[in-house]
């Protein structure tokens, strides 16, 4: 699945901002992560959003970084 990266966000504390990315053509929707772990291996929350525009909310202050993945539909086999 195509990954679309974001640049950090820097938060203060009790922070909400909308996050744009790039639309991937058929995707479904869309899965997006958020971690202070420039890695996204530890301290990940991931949701769905069904559109390339998400309210983001954190709770800390730090650096925030996002990923979005697109949910794009199973081709069948022939």
């Amino acid at each position: 699945m195509p990954v679309v990266t974001n640049p950090p966000l820097n938060n203060t504390t009790n922070f909400s901002q909308r996050v744009p990315f790039a639309t991937i053509p058929q995707a479904t929707g869309y899965t997006v992560q958020i971690s202070q772990d420039n890695n996204s291996v530890n301290g990940v929350t991931e949701f769905a959003s069904a559109d390339t525009n998400p309210l983001v909310n954190v709770t800390q202050p730090g650096t925030w970084y996002i990923r979005s993945r697109a949910i794009l539909p199973q081709v069948p086999a022939t």
